[in-house]
């Protein structure tokens, strides 16, 4: 006669699973950091890194950049709860911020008092010539 003894190890994989679970957040979270900043646990990962690409970037489309300007971020850590990593100009010793702006987000030029003058003097002119 033969006898078959079954047991079922599908409750111990449940409980692994949801061990595992647990820990998805934190490693999501490295996951994040390592891609941003880079790890010294992973080789290369410095850099292959989100900072070090944007200095590459500014190096590439900003004429003749300071090291400050290519090395002017910096990112926030993300961490279990919030699972997100910003990157923004540092602050010290100084704002690079309104520099940075600038330069990524573009705007008016300032209008000088030259450009008033030539101005006024291409109307003086027009105007003479028409009376």
């Amino acid at each position: 006669m033969i006898k078959l003894d079954i047991k079922s190890e599908l409750d111990i994989g449940a409980k692994w699973t949801n061990q595992h679970t647990k820990q998805l957040a934190f490693s999501i979270s490295q996951a994040i950091n390592a891609s941003v900043q880079g790890s010294k646990f992973i080789p290369g990962s410095k850099q292959k890194s989100a900072l070090n690409g944007l200095a590459g970037s500014s190096r590439r489309y900003l004429d003749r950049p300071k090291p400050s300007t290519q090395k002017g971020f910096r990112a926030t850590v993300a961490k279990k709860s919030t699972l997100t990593s910003v990157i923004k100009p540092k602050d010290r010793p100084y704002n690079q911020d309104r520099y940075l702006s600038g330069n990524i987000l573009g705007g008016q030029r300032n209008k000088n008092m030259m450009r008033y003058l030539l101005i006024i003097l291409l109307l003086q002119t027009y105007l003479q010539e028409l009376s």
